[in-house]
């Protein structure tokens, strides 16, 4: 399946069952998002403290099967994405969190959790 469709029909919730979801949050969503700042940003520069918080978010999202945002912090969070690619595709197609992932933040934490109707992904900036 073209990789446009399958983040298109994730964004509806109407992805056919496909391959395991892959959940390594530290690299590939990190990674993923970086390539898509492309070379007009910098790369983001992984931050410890934004890690912690980034994982804790997308494991309490996942416990509690419910997708929100915390207060007071840039974050962009999905649900449902098979992986980082897509995950990080359907940010792109929503502008809050575009604005997230192309701003001009320069450190970041990355989270992933399974759960039901995950899984889940956090991305957390300065």
């Amino acid at each position: 399946m073209p990789a446009w469709l399958d983040t298109l029909l994730g964004f509806f919730g109407r992805r056919p069952p496909g391959p395991p979801v892959s959940l390594a949050p530290e690299g590939d969503l990190l990674a993923e998002v970086n390539v898509t700042r492309g070379r007009d940003r910098a790369p983001f520069a992984p931050d410890p403290h934004l890690m912690t918080l980034a994982q804790r978010h997308a494991e309490q999202m996942a416990a509690r099967g419910q997708l929100w945002h915390q207060p007071q912090v840039n974050e962009a969070v999905a649900a449902g994405y098979r992986d980082a690619y897509s995950c990080c595709r359907g940010w792109m197609m929503s502008a809050p969190h575009r604005d997230i992932v192309l701003g001009h933040y320069i450190r970041a934490g990355v989270g992933a959790a399974a759960g039901r109707g995950g899984p889940y992904w956090c991305l957390v900036v300065e």
